[in-house]
């Protein structure tokens, strides 16, 4: 694979990373289905065998499978592996409630992964409320300079969910060297878009696209955008086109996949391989316009699986609520929603007429969206 630039940081990044949040889970589920624990062996010999394959950038966060990400990792970085890779983490801005925390928080992660230093280390999940409340009151910023200088961590940043405006406002307050955005051709200008990933690499830094497939959004997809792809080329797969058009832009430095199997693996190194800059046609470009146009006449709920709403009073799951309604309106299957909603649903927690609307987990959805109101549109649809 043709390394990049990370940003002025001076790393030489594969063009796709391994993200570690759909890690395997006992049982051969996916990490979507969060409420099983992870399956350690299985994550280790993923990813090993990632970093086999040419992948040399591993991004996981504090709370990914409720810690045990940073735990699989942290097995997987043994046998002289932690040498071949870039390791990438992020604080919980979110758990700060005094200066000291960051320090701490930090310290246990890097026992979970068994490591003295992490090279890239963001802070999590930055939105207008926790900036405020948790990162400016508590210092975090100041923690994270004195962390990099101490050597602890390496390149430092955040990734974002809000406005553009917002994050310019960010981008300007410190000497960040990476941020990680929302990026993929269906959320051009979602939480800052592309709009902010030239900003920040206006001034120097690297930028990670996260969610570049919406969360399987982009991959299993509706009849309508899938036979606008196939129509352009038959033989290339919606993985392709979606990696394709962040490869295509010089601002991007790597997109991250939250790969499951070996498999995936095998299929997305094969793309990565011949990722470059400027890489599509404006007659490609186009099928993107005729893409995106397709998606619009389906009603879905943004959802990208990400499980931060997690911890619901009821047991609501509620992006696998999500899933089950969005898989219906893009597939039209009513016998296979009405099975989701009556049999697989309930094995993984409550379904969306547990609902009580007390909108905790509003607070902490990355996309914004208003989960009490949309949970009522999956009722709906088995009422």
């Amino acid at each position: 694979m043709e390394l990049r630039n990370l940003g002025s940081t001076g790393m030489k990044v594969s063009p796709i990373g391994l993200g570690l949040m759909r890690l395997p889970l006992e049982g051969g589920a996916q990490g979507f289905t969060s409420s099983r624990g992870a399956d350690f062996q299985a994550g280790v010999e993923l990813i090993r065998h990632a970093i086999d394959s040419g992948v040399n950038y591993v991004d996981t966060a504090f709370n990914y499978l409720h810690g045990e990400s940073e735990k699989v990792l942290g097995q997987a970085l043994a046998d002289g592996y932690r040498d071949k890779v870039i390791i990438a983490s992020k604080c919980p801005i979110w758990m700060l409630k005094d200066p000291a925390d960051f320090d701490s928080l930090l310290a246990k992660q890097m026992g979970r992964m068994k490591t003295d230093h992490i090279d890239v280390y963001l802070l999590h999940c930055v939105m207008q409320g926790d900036w405020k409340n948790k990162v400016l009151p508590n210092k975090a910023v100041e923690s994270l300079l004195k962390a990099k200088e101490d050597g602890r961590v390496g390149a430092i940043g955040f990734s974002f969910h809000d406005t553009t405006d917002f994050f310019k406002e960010v981008v300007d307050y410190a000497p960040w060297d990476i941020c990680q955005l929302q990026l993929n051709y269906l959320d051009q200008e979602f939480q800052g878009g592309f709009s902010a990933a030239a900003y920040a690499a206006s001034k120097g830094m690297g930028v990670i696209s996260m969610e570049p497939l919406r969360g399987g959004h982009l991959v299993n997809l509706p009849s309508r955008v899938a036979d606008v792809f196939h129509d352009a080329n038959p033989d290339r797969t919606p993985i392709e086109w979606a990696f394709d058009f962040l490869w295509n832009k010089p601002e991007i430095s790597l997109l991250l996949s939250g790969m499951t199997y070996k498999e995936q693996i095998d299929e997305n190194i094969v793309y990565a391989d011949r990722a470059r800059v400027g890489m599509l046609s404006d007659e490609e470009l186009a099928v993107y316009d005729r893409a995106i146009a397709a998606f619009a006449s389906y009603e879905t709920i943004p959802c990208t699986g990400c499980n931060y709403c997690t911890g619901c009073p009821e047991g609501v799951t509620i992006p696998y609520n999500f899933q089950t309604y969005n898989q219906y309106k893009l597939s039209g299957n009513t016998e296979r929603a009405r099975w989701e909603w009556e049999t697989a649903i309930p094995l993984n927690g409550a379904r969306a007429d547990a609902c009580t609307e007390c909108r905790t987990c509003e607070e902490r959805c990355p996309q914004h969206i208003e989960i009490s109101q949309e949970l009522k549109k999956v009722v709906a649809l088995f009422e």
